[in-house]
């Protein structure tokens, strides 16, 4: 059983919090403002998934960390 490290706790809860708040505050106003009504709709569709595929890799990432056992 993996010993449980405050202080790899804490970098993680660090990570998570500026993973959000990069997405949050960058990602979704870049990638909305970059939408216009005259776009291809295909590229349209594209940019709106982005956001979703960030959400994801966040995700996975925040999972990763917790779910790491280092000895």
């Amino acid at each position: 059983m993996a010993k449980f490290s405050a202080e790899s706790f804490t970098s993680n809860i660090v990570a998570i919090a500026v993973a959000i708040v990069v997405f949050s505050a960058i990602l979704l106003p870049m990638v909305t403002s970059a939408i216009t009504e005259d776009m291809d709709p295909a590229l349209k569709a594209v940019l709106n998934a982005v956001p979703i595929f960030v959400g994801v890799g966040v995700l996975m990432a925040c999972i990763y960390l917790f779910i790491n056992k280092k000895n």
